[in-house]
């Protein structure tokens, strides 16, 4: 299982994720750590929650697309990541459909529900592709989350004005998100945290996208960070009179 969070932050973006996945044997499911946060080409981030299978057969997809394509931007993309995703799940419901039957295979077939996060334009940008190729902006809401947990994510972010929040600060707010999920149980979801940014920097004059994968010893601080906020919350709590 997977949660996956991105915060569209005013310096950039945040992208995080918990880093367990659930592999099947034949003696029940088995845990294993795992990066599941995915660099493409040289300004793309993307993760997706679902089968581990079909992420995979995604990976291999985008990872064959030509050398100019891994060099477009986000929103150039687009229709290119949209297809691949299409043509994966068509081929994943005729295979399920052949094996169970009609209403059975349509439930069992593989899937994946992807974030792809970049900049478009000089503007962070975050497309929702779902399970069956829809495709929706997400970043005019300034958050996007995924996979199981999700909608307890949301609850965590609702409200939060993230646009205002540097990437800095974006992190904290991702970790706790992650965290606290972890925390209240959600299964299959488990340590480590992963936690990215991509960023704009100038070279000689020219912004240049920067993508960076925060270090554990800075997550180890993040995480110093988080427990501090979270005893000045008991403090308040602790001091009001109702």
């Amino acid at each position: 299982m997977t949660l996956i969070v991105a915060l569209v932050c005013k310096d950039g973006i945040v992208m995080a994720s918990d880093g367990q996945v659930t592999l099947q044997s034949s003696g029940g499911p088995v845990r294993q750590s795992a990066i599941k946060i995915k660099r493409f080409g040289k300004s793309i981030l993307w993760s997706g929650s679902g089968r581990v299978a079909f992420i995979q057969r995604i990976e291999k997809a985008l990872d064959s697309l030509p050398s100019k394509s891994k060099q477009s931007s986000i929103e150039k993309l687009r229709q290119e990541i949209i297809d691949i995703i299409y043509e994966l799940r068509r081929k994943a419901l005729t295979r399920s459909i052949a094996l169970y039957g009609g209403e059975e295979g349509k439930e069992k077939a593989s899937y994946a529900d992807t974030l792809f996060c970049g900049f478009e334009k000089g503007k962070p940008k975050i497309i929702h592709v779902t399970a069956d190729a829809e495709d929706e902006d997400i970043e005019e809401f300034g958050y996007a989350a995924s996979g199981i947990g999700d909608t307890f994510a949301y609850t965590l972010l609702r409200g939060k004005d993230v646009k205002s929040l540097s990437c800095e600060e974006g992190k904290v707010l991702a970790y706790k998100v992650i965290r606290e999920s972890i925390d209240v149980g959600a299964f299959g979801l488990g340590e480590p945290i992963d936690i990215w940014v991509i960023g704009e920097i100038k070279v000689k004059g020219k912004k240049v996208i920067k993508i960076c994968r925060v270090p554990e010893e800075n997550i180890a601080a993040i995480h110093d960070v988080y427990i501090s906020l979270k005893q000045a919350e008991e403090e308040i709590f602790k001091k009001l009179k109702i």
